[in-house]
């Protein structure tokens, strides 16, 4: 039995109707967002979502509750 073929951008794009281009393009700026956003010392969250500075302290795990400060 064969494995489903995992789509590629260029099925995506033509899926959410936009150009392959176009969405490589959005993809590649999100990446960038979020390194910029833990560069500055916060975690990048919220899936769907434009990457947010959020202090470390703050982020709150699903599973332990809130994650203590660490040391840099």
């Amino acid at each position: 039995m064969q494995r489903p073929r995992r789509p590629t951008i260029t099925d995506v794009a033509a899926e959410a109707g936009v150009a392959a281009s176009t969405l490589a393009e959005r993809s590649e700026q999100a990446g960038a967002l979020a390194v910029e956003a833990l560069l500055k010392g916060g975690t990048a969250v919220g899936p769907g979502r434009a990457p947010q500075v959020v202090p470390t302290h703050l982020v709150v795990s699903r599973s332990t509750g809130p994650v203590p400060p660490t040391e840099g």
